[in-house]
């Protein structure tokens, strides 16, 4: 049995097909469960024993981060990012889709643990409540995606590049709850 070759798409369609699947993410995500995916004694954590999910909660939202990734044509993954409420200038993961985000996402260990500083996209994201875009070349964990299937092929590239978008979810007051990430790897 052959793989299927995928068909080069521009980097623009690339970047469409990313956009619909955040834009039905944004339709679709409870953002007052994404508030409750940590019991309430882990929403501050500071070490690995401290981290606990609520299954109730977590389970249909990570569900949903997998459907999103089968729904477009370009091979992606999704990555829930949420500002700690405790430290309001950092950004991390809260759940994982298939694959973790190209921008690295470390979990507490019990050595202790620094949250870590929001990205530029975060930001825009979390304190102005717009999406952004985000382009690398040659990322670092971009062979690990390949490798597992989280790429497309691109014709105006010469090299790997990430594209990752990021777009507001919002709770049932209209503020930003969590921030969800779209991204594929496109290879040349």
């Amino acid at each position: 049995m052959t793989a299927k070759r995928r068909t080069k798409l521009t980097l623009d369609e690339i970047k469409s097909e990313l956009a619909e699947v955040a834009r039905v993410g944004q339709m679709f995500i409870d953002g007052d469960a994404c508030r409750n995916v940590y019991t309430p004694e882990s929403q501050t954590f500071m070490r690995g024993d401290d981290l606990n999910y609520d299954a109730e909660v977590t389970v249909p939202i990570k569900k949903d981060l997998f459907r999103l990734e089968r729904l477009s044509r370009v091979p992606c993954s999704a990555t829930l990012w949420r500002q700690r409420p405790d430290v309001p200038e950092s950004g991390e993961a809260l759940l994982f889709g298939m694959h973790g985000s190209p921008e690295g996402a470390t979990k507490p260990s019990n050595r202790g643990y620094e949250p870590p500083e929001m990205t530029r996209e975060l930001k825009r994201v979390f304190l102005e409540g717009k999406t952004a875009w985000k382009t690398r070349r040659n990322p670092p964990r971009a062979q690990k995606l390949i490798e597992r299937g989280c790429s497309q092929p691109a014709k105006e590239v010469d090299s790997n590049k990430t594209i990752q978008y990021f777009v507001p979810i919002m709770d049932s007051m209209g503020e930003v709850a969590a921030a969800l990430e779209v991204f594929t790897v496109a290879t040349g």
